[in-house]
């Protein structure tokens, strides 16, 4: 990660610290300077802690159809809190309503389908949308990533040609 894109996070990551102080009633960040140091350890508690977490709680997180990330995102936000003297968030709940609010908001958080825009970099295709959300027939979900449509838009492969041709016809 270039320096300058480390530097551009942290950034954003602290103003959405500030947002989440205006936003969420409980939440108090006392200025910018524990804004960056509190964006700071969010970032390595994200990298280092959260992962485990994840790793721990995968049962109860499959359970509850991933809704148990979002009580992890708030128990990262009550850790930077306890480290940081300048961030205060009080009680359990509003810890769940700021993890909620910086989680959306945060560079790389929550923002779109990754499978669906790396197939092409033009508009896309129905055949991506139905591989990305596993939709269509089932040629269309088991045809390897290098039978998908092209940048031109020709397919491959007789399998995804017929599944294409299935799913841009419409419901039947």
């Amino acid at each position: 990660m270039p320096i300058r894109s480390f530097f551009a996070h942290l950034l954003i990551t602290a103003a959405l610290l500030l947002l989440v102080a205006r936003l969420v009633k409980g939440v108090k960040v006392e200025g910018w300077g524990p804004a960056f140091i509190g964006a700071l350890v969010l970032g390595l508690a994200n990298a280092i802690v959260k992962p485990v977490m994840v790793v721990l709680t995968l049962p109860l997180t499959i359970l509850t159809l991933g809704l148990f990330l979002l009580v992890i995102n708030a128990l990262m936000l009550r850790l930077v809190s306890a480290l940081v003297p300048g961030i205060k968030v009080q009680g359990c709940g509003t810890a769940l309503w700021g993890g909620l609010v910086l989680g959306a908001a945060e560079p790389g958080g929550g923002g779109g389908d990754r499978r669906a825009r790396a197939v092409g970099t033009g508009p896309v295709q129905p055949v991506q949308l139905a591989d990305a959300f596993q939709l269509g027939p089932p040629a269309c979900r088991r045809a390897p990533l290098s039978y998908w449509p092209t940048r031109r838009g020709t397919v491959n492969h007789s399998t995804t040609r017929r599944a294409a041709a299935v799913i841009a016809s419409g419901p039947a």
